[in-house]
């Protein structure tokens, strides 16, 4: 055979080699595409990823024919559902690549600031400090994504890996400051907001916050509060505009801690004391600036124990209390909710006795009744 035809026998082959490689790296695409439809239709964008490790240049490939695809399009709506696929596929590929990618990070943030659906907003975030720790915007955009959703820990979390960062970011010191004070945790507030004014002394909002708190920490007591006095604690003094770290029982009005009704380690038993606590409570809930309203107790415990259980414990300190409130004080049912919050939200330090018997307490807020609905919302927790 002569090497002219050897030759052509080669080029043949690797012809048609090239054109098998391509009918079958199509199909591969095809194949592709339809799995990422279904795939970020139900929402697993880890599955995104998982498939971008797994196929990596047939994902490239699929990322260039829905550039075209978004080229020729027409139609806006099929255009923007093109996009999000590839800008899904960029994401997963620059995961899977597993390196840092501040740019993309960047992107990342932006989408998730877009977006009005929280968990979009919580995936992006994640993904951007993922590829990007250092990306400030997405810690303070978890942060406040955690506080809206009512989710304590993790927003005090995020907004303090953002201060170890840039230990005067306005934006992680103020979310800081109104996760704390929205939970009543006035005194660990404080700091925040003297921080603020230090770098911003005008700002007014900033200043009704430092007043409020310190107005708050100077009325804490461990005596026995007079339905007076709680009547004026718990009046509208413009706490409503906060989330009250439990936004499904609407808006917050005024938040009491009752110093004096705590619990004995693994109880929720009711001392002299706490009674007496009570039926003041009971008589300033029935006065007629209060008397129509709508309260919620929240229960809380200490950190001794699991967290399961704490939560329960914390539950049934918060039954007892609504139970004496309706029985032995005569204050109408519907108007009191329950929660019990477990060890999330401590009011001081759980490392010594004292601490831990603070924080086995209960506290009242006082709620805005949510729209078109009937009481049942706030005794979801009871349920």
């Amino acid at each position: 055979m002569s090497l002219q035809i050897v030759g052509r026998v080669s080029l043949f082959v690797a012809i048609s080699v090239i054109i098998f490689h391509g009918l079958c790296l199509a199909m591969e695409v095809n194949e592709f595409y339809v799995e990422l439809v279904r795939v970020v239709k139900s929402g697993d964008s880890d599955g995104v990823e998982r498939m971008v490790k797994q196929h990596s240049e047939v994902a490239q490939e699929c990322l260039k024919v829905l550039r075209q695809k978004v080229a020729r399009e027409t139609a806006p709506d099929r255009a923007a559902g093109f996009q999000v696929l590839i800008e899904e596929l960029k994401e997963a590929q620059a995961l899977a690549a597993g390196g840092q990618d501040c740019e993309e990070a960047a992107e990342l943030v932006q989408r998730g600031e877009q977006s009005a659906i929280p968990e979009v907003k919580m995936t992006k975030f994640a993904r951007a400090l993922r590829l990007c720790p250092s990306n400030i915007e997405a810690r303070v955009g978890q942060g406040d994504l955690y506080r809206s959703l009512g989710r304590f820990i993790p927003a005090v979390k995020s907004y303090e890996a953002t201060l170890e960062m840039s230990g005067e970011d306005s934006r992680a010191l103020m979310g800081l400051g109104i996760t704390l004070y929205g939970s009543g945790l006035y005194r660990r507030s404080l700091p925040f907001f003297q921080k603020l004014l230090e770098l911003d002394s005008a700002n007014r909002q900033v200043q009704a916050y430092y007043k409020i708190v310190t107005g708050r920490i100077d009325r804490d007591t461990d005596r026995i509060i007079n339905s007076e006095e709680l009547t004026d604690l718990l009046w509208n003094d413009g706490e409503s505009n906060l989330m009250c770290m439990c936004p499904y029982y609407a808006k917050l009005n005024a938040r009491v801690r009752l110093r004096t009704v705590t619990f004995p380690v693994d109880s929720w038993s009711l001392s002299a004391q706490a009674r007496k606590q009570l039926e003041e409570l009971a008589a300033a809930l029935g006065t007629p600036g209060l008397r129509d309203g709508y309260y919620l107790i929240e229960g809380h415990s200490d950190s001794t124990g699991k967290s399961g259980y704490n939560e329960w414990l914390s539950l049934q300190r918060a039954r007892a209390v609504k139970r004496y409130l309706v029985r032995s004080c005569g204050l109408s049912e519907p108007r009191l909710g329950i929660a019990g919050m477990g060890e999330n939200r401590p009011w001081t330090s759980n490392h010594t006795s004292g601490g831990r018997r603070s924080n086995r307490r209960i506290e009242v807020l006082s709620i805005v009744k949510p729209e078109n609905d009937d009481s049942s919302q706030i005794q979801q927790s009871e349920k």
